[in-house]
């Protein structure tokens, strides 16, 4: 079975950790600045450039930094980062529209069939087993 772009991502980031320290250093370059907002690719391109650049310095660096991953590190870094939640632009994933979707495709079969109380979190709890905390995040029950 073909991984996942997640599992893909994962995987990368295992291999190069250091990938992801360098994109943190730069993103608090920038926050130190006084920006409130940032563009990940802007520093995806930068670590390319120094990568490229300063080869004997970064040995180990991948032979290239794939932008398929921009949009994981900036979600990494945001969850990371809780305190700066929208220094990131980040658009909805394909996956993410796909499962929300889903969600509200069961959600408004289940409430025909069951009552007007029941919602998509309901949906998702009785498909997932999953729950809502206390600060809306999803966690298993």
């Amino acid at each position: 079975m073909a991984m996942t772009m997640q599992e893909r991502f994962d995987a990368y980031h295992k291999e190069h950790p250091y990938v992801y320290i360098n994109f943190d250093v730069l993103a608090k370059k920038a926050i130190a600045r006084g920006l409130e907002k940032f563009s990940a690719r802007t520093i995806w391109h930068k670590l390319r450039w120094d990568y490229s650049m300063n080869a004997k310095e970064y040995a180990n660096a991948p032979a290239q930094l794939n932008n398929n991953w921009t949009p994981f590190y900036a979600r990494l870094w945001t969850k990371n980062n809780p305190e700066y939640p929208d220094f990131f632009t980040m658009r909805e994933t394909k996956a993410e529209k796909e499962f929300d979707t889903l969600i509200q495709t069961i959600a408004t079969k289940a409430e025909k069939e069951v009552d007007d109380s029941f919602t998509a979190d309901d949906a998702f709890h009785a498909m997932t087993g999953m729950n809502r905390d206390v600060n809306g995040n999803w966690e298993p029950i």
